[in-house]
């Protein structure tokens, strides 16, 4: 994983000179709301809500055409991202017992732009979690997540371009190294006494995301 993030680094620090003189590179912000899921069947006696994050995802996109002419360009992004999604009691009773799950990493996500939709994939490494008590760190796994969308371009000129960014993600990975173990809800809300926790229940993510990116054309802004 390590050797994997070192190598798209230095694709980034190396890539302006393999590139025709005339392709622009681009540098910019990135800022969008999310809702999420587990997209994963929870235990009995458990069921899954959507949830919008209270804190944006943030982070630096650099976006670099592979000709001026090209509708393929590549990208990568460091951000700041969070999911949040709510597992409650599937009792009908009132009041129904319901904990809002966040997670938070900061990510390094390459990927390739067609025309509007693009394709990456995240990596992820944990800096906070709660379900509203704190979550051990060392019990949540590394993220990897496949995410598409699209970015819509709202205005352009020499100085840079603002898209309207629609993401959507899923995770290939379970939150928790061994949900088996590390289950939080496994006292608050306990399974069945027929049925055995194990790693098949282990969370993942889907999410969508809207928000704002602009980026600023260095060549210009350097000449």
């Amino acid at each position: 994983m390590r050797k994997l993030i070192i190598v798209v680094l230095l694709l980034i620090a190396f890539d302006k000179p393999i590139h025709c003189q005339n392709a622009p590179f681009y540098i910019g912000v990135c800022l969008g709301f999310k809702e999420g899921i587990n997209a994963v069947n929870t235990p009995d006696g458990r069921r899954n809500g959507f949830a919008f994050n209270s804190i944006p995802d943030a982070g630096i996109k650099f976006y670099y055409p592979l000709d001026s002419n090209s509708p393929i360009s590549l990208y990568t992004e460091l951000g700041y991202s969070n999911y949040s999604f709510i597992i409650k009691e599937s009792k009908l009773s009132d009041p129904i017992k319901s904990f809002k799950h966040h997670f938070a990493y900061l990510t390094i996500t390459p990927g390739i732009i067609f025309d509007i939709i693009n394709l990456g994939i995240k990596f992820g490494f944990p800096i906070t979690a709660n379900y509203g008590p704190v979550i051990d760190l060392s019990k949540i796994g590394t993220l990897v997540e496949v995410n598409a969308g699209a970015n819509i371009n709202l205005y352009s000129d020499d100085i840079g371009i603002l898209n309207l960014n629609i993401q959507a993600g899923y995770m290939l990975t379970g939150i928790f190294k061994d949900y088996s173990k590390d289950d939080p809800l496994i006292d608050i809300i306990p399974p069945k006494k027929s049925q055995e926790i194990t790693n098949e229940f282990n969370p993942r993510a889907a999410s969508l995301l809207v928000g704002l990116s602009f980026l600023m054309n260095m060549n210009n802004i350097f000449q």
